[in-house]
């Protein structure tokens, strides 16, 4: 990868890091939508005020698991989140984990393109990295990352497909 393409992918990491893992961490609000994941893997958060806060933190509780019989492809980034959880050796689960299987796959999706991009001249190439940073690192998308919606992995799951 040359240096353009090499500047894309920092900025879009430094980006996503100072989003999602420098305090104040983003997030986005339980809908009622988490537990679908979440509970099948006894990952409770108070629903108190699910509608109004991003909860970052989750307690393990066996006693809250839930089966809901809904499988969705975002279980395996929540089981690699879980794996680098437990290889913290954190008691609660935060979901900056989650945040960071995804933000790894969505660089493995922008670094995938890069190359593609080598037949452009330098400043279409500028033009064009710039656009996908502006469009594909808005907080509408990354805020997603820090979360348990699918839609997260659908975004990136289109990213991964649309560069390959």
């Amino acid at each position: 990868m040359d240096r353009l393409g090499t500047l894309t992918l920092l900025v879009a990491a430094g980006i996503l890091a100072s989003v999602l893992f420098v305090p104040p961490v983003v997030g986005l609000a339980n809908n009622g939508d988490y537990g679908k994941v979440s509970l099948h893997y006894s990952l409770f958060s108070p629903n108190e005020d699910e509608f109004n806060f991003a909860p970052q933190i989750h307690q393990f509780l066996p006693e809250k698991r839930w089966d809901s019989g809904f499988f969705t492809s975002t279980h395996l980034p929540v089981q690699a989140a879980l794996f680098l959880h437990r290889m913290s050796g954190q008691k609660d689960f935060d979901c900056r984990f989650l945040g960071g299987v995804y933000c790894a796959l969505f660089l493995l999706a922008l670094g995938i393109v890069q190359p593609c991009l080598t037949q452009l001249t330098t400043l279409r190439r500028a033009l064009f990295s710039a656009t996908l940073l502006l469009l594909l690192c808005d907080i509408v998308y990354i805020a997603l990352f820090n979360s348990f919606f699918m839609d997260a992995t659908a975004l990136i799951g289109f990213l991964l497909a649309a560069a390959a």
